[in-house]
Formats: structure tokens, C-alpha cells, sequence
């Protein structure tokens, strides 16, 4: 009995790994546009310190997944000397 569930078992745990590896190696989706709408935003760099406007908050979050970057908002409007 238990030798008649040893291989659907085995099957179902490596399918479950394969899954779990596939998932974990799937490159992030960014998004592919956001809406043209200007709500500006001040977003600062935590590794640099560097200070960039963005058009809107999507518009920040969409950088950083494009450029592996971590911009992180400061507050509402632009930055100082922008």
C-alpha cells in the first residue's frame, strides 16, 4: 500500500519545487504605463541621497522597477530645484 503512494507523492513534491523554483527565477513585471495625470511627487534615493520629481507616484514606482532603484517618496509636489 504505502509502496503504490510513494511515487504520486514523489511526483507531486517535485512538481511542487519545480513550481516554487519557477516562481522565485520569474522576472517583476513593471508596469508598462501609468496614467497621465501630473500629481508630482519628490522622490529620494536612499543609497545616493539623490533627489528626483516624478510625475506621479506610479511614475516613481515604475523607475525603480525598471532601473533597480529605490526611490522612496519625500512628499507631495516637487523637489526643491527642480
Amino acid at each position: 500500500m504505502l509502496r503504490n503512494l510513494a511515487l504520486p507523492l514523489a511526483a507531486v513534491a517535485a512538481l511542487m519545487a519545480a513550481q516554487a523554483t519557477a516562481s522565485a527565477e520569474a522576472p517583476q513585471q513593471c508596469p508598462g504605463f501609468c496614467q497621465a495625470v501630473y500629481i508630482p511627487v519628490c522622490g529620494m534615493d536612499p543609497l545616493t541621497g539623490h533627489r528626483q520629481t516624478f510625475t506621479n507616484e506610479c511614475e516613481l514606482h515604475r523607475y525603480n522597477c525598471q532601473n533597480h532603484t529605490a526611490y522612496a517618496v519625500l512628499h507631495q509636489g516637487r523637489c526643491s530645484g527642480d
